[in-house]
């Protein structure tokens, strides 16, 4: 409502108190209130208050100049941008074209040297001129973006989505359109919301105020631009359902775009999830299913609600194949740490999601598109561990972008496995939850709700996850195999101690500390190399003709012999294979039959088997194998980290050839133990 009152307030010195509190259906006590959150903002970064006069409304000149901060919240005088911010800035006010731009104008927008600005200059030349974008100059009409218009439109996309989730951002490019078109920003959003009330559209989680910010300034482009698409291009996308909404979404703004709603309606498709309904993207609801088979078996874990997962999984795949499609890249903020905190599962997903790569014909799936993947794959993963026991219900509120929610998601419901965790909201989303469907709230953000509020970082320390579980399981009441804290045991150990000089309380409990967390019991458990589980005693070589049952029986072995796994776990392997077809072949002439932990396992473990004579599944000759691993996994995790480094060498042509040809143990381990 606040955002609301500013959008319709801006343009006007004055208003009749009850002419406004009539056309936003609303009190006039309402209205004051509201008003009166508007002061408090307005106050926060020192910009004019509006004042109540009477039954009128004044809107001072500052406050009317600086209408777009205060609603954003932002300061305009204190916004302090790094090179990067400055660079994206520049570009994107040469791309929306609104007025010649110069040096003088990108310097009094960054509020930065004319030296800096310079460098910036410079630094962005040299930048874009990788994508085959040249910034030149011209006295008449400034600088100017020169070069193939989807490569520009590319790398608007790159800066203005990437950056558009800071209000910060938002705000001062919201202001500089808003002074050459006051209404524009307002008309672009209620179309907006026209299309979501009228159509089944949902955007992607946490990207409504990107979306927002970005298509303003890819609309002002395409009044005077243009992308030149194939026409087979044209053909595919006239048949997508976006293709109308987009036309649609024009009319709202009375907009005639002929040739550039092609592109724009790929935009659309970028900014949405995927619905069931589009039939013209069921290739890709069948990429979804051909993803989970090669999810199962890189990683040996069944996915129990493949349904729901799929769905789940389409309406990731659909906006992501289009920005890979057409290479609009979206930056993760949270790749490195998905990289370092799931290195065995991303090196994994590079495997699984290869039939998206054959759909794509050559286009490259980034380290950020692998790794909202691998967020997506993790969290199904811990899901089938985690016992459907649920004591609460907790809403997860995380607007500090899309991984980081899934983050979250996922380190909570590891942590709190009694707790079920509803879908991560935005902040104006919360009201959409039935408030009797979650008796609990994590958020990243302060919130005001009568609920349990729990706050937390997108990604805690191991200490700050100690100290979450701790608060939750006092005033839960949840039972948990959770350490005190440090504190408390100090606090207990105090009355006892006598502290030497120079020794303080405060000192000793940093100490304390150090030593608690340094192994952290959310800590993952210990995930073995592969070279740690293909010992000498688990390999070996066998020149008899087996039969594919035979070779099973006869690779799982040693883990019989070791008391890792029961007689029955190799039967359930055979039968997995009777059931679902040859499932455990990963490569050429290689095999990796398993079951489910609660099959008979015993203890973690995996085993080898080289045959000279082929044997073949099912008694298939395209299913021939010469080279079996058998896997033993206690859940679906501790063998990840063994996995990927199976895969490595699968993935590698020469190391792989080697290992098929290995005539001895010995050769075997060199390649396994190989960096």
């Amino acid at each position: 409502m606040t955002s609301q009152i500013i959008n319709f307030l801006h343009s006007k010195e004055t208003i009749a108190l009850g002419e406004l509190s009539e056309t936003l259906g609303i009190t006039r006590e309402s209205l004051k209130n509201e008003v009166g959150k508007i002061n408090e903002i307005a106050r926060m970064i020192q910009i004019s208050e509006i004042e109540i006069r009477g039954e009128e409304l004044y809107l001072p000149y500052k406050f009317r100049k600086n209408w777009v901060y205060v609603k954003h919240g932002v300061n305009p005088y204190e916004i302090e941008l790094s090179e990067e911010k400055r660079r994206a800035f520049i570009y994107l006010l040469v791309f929306v074209n609104m007025e010649p731009t110069s040096v003088a104008l990108f310097q009094e927008f960054n509020r930065v040297s004319k030296n800096t600005t310079l460098a910036d200059i410079k630094a962005l030349r040299e930048e874009i001129e990788e994508f085959g974008v040249q910034l030149e100059y011209s006295r008449k009409q400034g600088f100017l973006l020169v070069g193939s218009e989807l490569a520009i439109r590319q790398l608007s996309y790159r800066y203005g989505t990437n950056l558009a989730a800071e209000k910060q951002f938002r705000a001062k490019m919201e202001a500089y359109i808003s002074a050459f078109d006051p209404d524009f920003i307002l008309r672009v959003v209620n179309g907006l919301e026209k299309v979501l009330k009228k159509t089944e559209l949902r955007v992607i989680q946490n990207r409504y105020e990107t979306v927002l910010c970005y298509l303003p300034f890819q609309l002002k482009r395409s009044q005077e631009h243009c992308v030149e698409l194939s026409e087979q291009s044209k053909k595919t996308i006239e048949q997508l359902s976006s293709f109308q909404i987009t036309r649609y979404f024009l009319q709202t703004l009375e907009f005639q775009l002929d040739e550039e709603l092609y592109y724009l309606a790929i935009l659309f498709t970028t900014f949405f999830e995927g619905t069931l309904t589009d039939t013209r993207l069921d290739f890709l609801l069948e990429c979804g299913q051909q993803i989970i088979q090669e999810l199962e078996r890189f990683t040996a874990v069944r996915v129990r609600n493949r349904e729901d997962f799929l769905i789940q999984l389409y309406n990731h795949l659909v906006p992501a194949f289009f920005r890979l499609r057409y290479g609009l890249q979206l930056k993760n903020e949270m790749t490195c740490e998905i990289k370092l905190q799931y290195d065995e599962l991303f090196q994994l997903t590079k495997e699984i999601i290869q039939p998206l790569r054959r759909l794509l014909k050559g286009a490259e799936i980034t380290d950020d598109e692998l790794a909202f993947f691998t967020i997506l794959f993790g969290g199904e993963i811990e899901a089938q561990s985690i016992e459907e026991i649920a004591h609460y219900r907790a809403l997860v509120v995380c607007p500090n972008g899309m991984s980081s929610s899934m983050i979250l998601s996922s380190e909570l419901k590891k942590m709190f496995p009694t707790i079920q965790f509803m879908a991560t909201s935005q902040i104006s989303n919360i009201s959409q939850f039935d408030p009797n469907s979650y008796e609990v709230i994590f958020t990243t953000f302060p919130i005001k709700a009568e609920k349990t509020i729990f706050h937390c970082k997108p990604i805690m320390t191991k200490k700050e996850k100690s100290s979450l579980i701790a608060k939750v399981n006092k005033e839960l009441y949840l039972t948990s195999n959770v350490l005190p804290e440090a504190r408390e045991i100090l606090a207990e150990l105090m009355p006892y101690i006598e502290l030497k000089k120079g020794v303080s309380e405060e000192k000793l409990l940093k100490k304390l500390e150090k030593k608690f967390y340094q192994k952290s019991i959310y800590e993952e458990e210990f995930k073995p190399m592969l070279s740690e589980l293909l010992t000498k005693d688990m390999i070996q070589f066998s020149d008899e003709q087996l039969d594919w049952e035979e070779a099973i029986e006869l690779v799982a072995t040693p883990l019989l012999e070791t008391g890792k796994i029961e007689t029955c776990y190799i039967q359930a392997m055979i039968d997995k294979v009777k059931e679902l077809g040859a499932f455990i072949q990963l490569g050429e002439k290689f095999a990796l039959p398993h079951a489910r932990p609660e099959e008979g396992v015993n203890a973690l473990g995996m085993s080898l088997l080289k045959l000279s004579q082929p044997t073949y599944l099912l008694g298939k000759k395209e299913h021939e194998v010469t080279l079996f691993i058998c896997l033993a996994a206690i859940d679906n995790e501790a063998h990840l980290k063994a996995l990927a480094d199976l895969t490595k060498i699968l993935s590698n042509k020469e190391k792989y050839q080697t290992l098929l040809n290995a005539k001895t143990k010995e050769e075997i381990l060199e390649i396994i133990h190989e960096k």
